[in-house]
């Protein structure tokens, strides 16, 4: 078949779907040059003077396919498509031309519709210029942050990607208008200048450290949040600006700017900054649990070493917690400040055994299966009466620790048969038991 009558059909069904274009895999190298071009022109054709009845937009994603990179008609054909009264077409346009685009000549245009009126043409502009312009090119860049907190999110996390990826790390005059936005009126201006900030600025810059210490204490928690990430990318270890300026803001007012406070110097202070860790052990008493919850986590990451007996006490002491989510802080900081068998630990959690509010015992069974040695007898035989217990967690947590502390032991896989058997015994409880015994090698 020849080349003019291969595009003749591929033309007349317009149809376009994968069987169409498999034509080109078919055929000598020569042919299927020839009927790339030929396609091209077709697709040319059909994007600048649409079919009535057919699919635009796929037709805009086949031209991008067939093109090469820089294909001088398919960048104006599609570059033409960017003004259509569809939205859909037009976002389809700017995401082809940065497939096949390689000319700067089309930045500009292309920069227009970072102003569109649909927010995903927006977000298709800013995606597109992020690998179309030039590094550093200040007015893209710009246009760029002027479309931080813009109201579709979509489009204000793609300019922050793009600013990201155009921007030189650490430039002063980017770094400089970034900067004064966070004092921007608006809290997703704010938040979006802090993550725009974060990603181009250099690693231990004093002058933008001093600019997202104070933005721990914004008014909008968001931007607290995204402020203590912000500096655990940006601040040194150590850094004294930020240790000073975090710690200042443990006698802020509002609770949660004390707890991202508190993550800040868990992630900033170095290890062993007595006085840091004296800040965290006193906020272990504070009112509100997110505090509490941070201090434990600050407390775990900053000890000097396992083993110290003050801050293994500390720690267990919040075991017995009103909350549930500092119970759940303690348990995963023991594991970090306490080796298993620890001499201090054991005993504090043995204690809390004999709580008589059962989330507390239900958390103490849970800490005893990360730090009492395998294998006890003393241990295996307070823990197996646990699974006596009226709360029906504690005796599922029971079930599971007794497996996991007296793994391949004969006793341990009677009393777990016991219960697996106990009619009288809660569903949870026999399941448990159950599932122990088959997965903790206990079945012959």
């Amino acid at each position: 078949m020849s080349v003019g009558r291969c595009l003749q059909q591929l033309e007349l069904a317009l149809h376009y779907d994968a069987r169409s274009l498999m034509v080109l895999q078919q055929t000598s190298p020569s042919m299927r040059k020839a009927l790339q071009e030929g396609l091209l022109e077709v697709f040319c054709k059909l994007v600048r003077q649409p079919v009535a009845g057919h699919n635009l937009t796929g037709a805009i994603w086949k031209l991008a396919c067939l093109s090469p990179r820089g294909h001088e008609r398919a960048c104006a054909v599609l570059g033409a498509r960017l003004r259509h009264r569809r939205p859909l077409v037009r976002e389809v346009a700017v995401k082809a031309l940065g497939h096949i685009a390689i000319a700067e000549e089309l930045v500009p245009r292309i920069r227009q519709c970072l102003s569109d009126a649909q927010g995903r043409v927006r977000a298709a502009a800013a995606q597109t210029l992020s690998g179309l312009a030039r590094k550093n090119d200040l007015v893209t860049i710009r246009e760029l942050i002027g479309v931080l907190g813009d109201e579709c999110p979509e489009a204000c996390r793609a300019a922050i990607v793009a600013i990201g990826a155009l921007t030189e790390t650490g430039h002063d005059v980017v770094t400089q208008e970034l900067a004064e936005l966070l004092g921007h009126d608006c809290s997703k201006v704010r938040w979006a200048a802090l993550e725009a900030l974060a990603q181009t600025s250099r690693k231990g810059d004093d002058a933008v450290v001093a600019f997202l210490v104070p933005c721990l204490e914004d008014a909008d928690i968001d931007i607290r949040t995204a402020a203590v990430d912000a500096l655990r990318r940006v601040a040194l270890h150590g850094d004294p600006a930020t240790v000073r300026g975090a710690s200042m803001l443990l006698e802020h007012r509002d609770g949660s700017v004390r707890a991202g406070a508190l993550r800040t110097l868990s992630w900033v202070a170095r290890v062993g900054d007595a006085e840091v860790m004296a800040k965290a052990k006193s906020c272990l008493e504070d009112g509100v649990s997110n505090v509490r919850a941070a201090a434990l986590h600050a407390m775990a990451e900053l000890v000097t070493h396992k083993g110290d007996v003050d801050v293994i006490a500390r720690v267990v002491g919040k075991l017995s917690d009103s909350e549930s989510f500092v119970r759940g802080a303690a348990l995963e900081s023991l594991l970090k400040v306490a080796d298993q068998g620890d001499a201090t630990a054991v005993p504090a959690v043995l204690e809390l055994l004999e709580h008589p509010d059962g989330r507390v015992r239900l958390a103490a069974v849970e800490a005893l299966g990360q730090v009492a040695p395998k294998n006890d007898a003393s241990i295996i035989s307070t823990v197996a009466e646990l699974m006596e217990d009226r709360h029906t967690g504690v005796c599922c947590v029971a079930v599971q620790v007794l497996g996991h502390l007296g793994a391949g032991d004969a006793q341990c896989r009677q009393l777990l048969l016991q219960r697996r058997y106990d009619a009288e015994a809660a569903q949870p409880v026999r399941a448990a038991a159950a599932y122990v015994l088959e997965e903790g090698g206990f079945e012959s």
